[in-house]
């Protein structure tokens, strides 16, 4: 994380916004905790990591445990890859969790679900990381044949991702597929007033549409590929925070605010 952190501070938007990126770790994963720490504001500076993002994979099991209040177990991805030869993103830990647990095969360690939701939710507020990926709510309503393992910088972006099979000569034996953020974002405060809303957003769509139809990212043949597959993009929201003077009438102004906000973001 420390070498990818370094590498994207040497890359810029034409000189005009660094690069930036981010790791994905599943929360069932043994080094989960330390990955956490690395955006604590108090932690030590050879693991601290201060400009890349940091995001979290969750299953349904993560929450059915932490609601039960059950220790969870952490499986080795090492372990995990030997025995079902994918690797572990790719397996869907809902489905087997205890198929894992029961394995001798694996290797695994025990900690309490809710003491890790804490360290995320403390983490959350002392830091605003880590962006959260509902992996089994992104899969079960993916339209596409393949899987979702991740996201982008900001959990925007939800597309299927295959590995690729590459010989020592570096050569595809296999060419997978990998994301392009083709990304837009609408004023929500603007989009409120707008008087045809609808048009608003058919416009956006088509302009997002021919950003991915045209993108040909050769230098990344992954990305390419996956893009000349999918042509998904993201349109997002800003502009969500509404703040008025505290009284009665007010308070029922911002609820009625923020609710057309969150309807609008669904």
């Amino acid at each position: 994380m420390k070498l990818f952190e370094d590498s994207f501070s040497y890359s810029n938007q034409l000189g005009q916004r660094q690069g930036a990126g981010v790791v994905y770790l599943n929360v069932f994963h043994p080094d989960i905790i330390a990955f956490l720490s690395t955006k604590k504001e108090n932690a030590d500076e050879k693991v601290r990591v201060k400009t890349l993002s940091l995001g979290v994979v969750v299953p349904d099991k993560f929450y059915e445990l932490a609601r039960k209040n059950e220790e969870m177990y952490l499986f080795s991805p090492y372990s995990v890859e030997l025995e079902y030869g994918v690797p572990f993103n790719y397996i869907d830990i809902t489905e087997k969790y205890d198929e894992l647990v029961a394995n001798p095969n694996i290797r695994k360690t025990k900690i309490k679900a809710r003491d890790l939701e804490t360290e995320i939710s403390k983490l959350q507020q002392e830091s605003g990381y880590p962006y959260v990926v509902n992996i089994d709510t992104a899969n079960r309503a993916n339209p596409v044949y393949g899987k979702i393992i991740m996201s982008n910088l900001c959990s925007e972006i939800l597309q299927v991702q295959e590995p690729s099979l590459i010989n020592d000569a570096q050569e595809f034996l296999q060419m997978g597929t990998d994301v392009s953020c083709n990304l837009g974002s609408t004023n929500v405060v603007n989009m409120m007033t707008s008087p045809d809303f609808g048009r608003s957003i058919r416009a956006m769509v088509r302009a997002l549409t021919f950003v991915t139809d045209s993108s040909h990212i050769v230098a990344v043949p992954t990305i390419d590929h996956g893009n000349s597959l999918a042509h998904t993009f993201g349109l997002g929201a800003w502009g969500f925070i509404v703040t008025l003077p505290n009284n009665s009438s007010n308070t029922d102004h911002l609820s009625q605010l923020n609710s057309q906000a969150s309807t609008l973001c669904l």
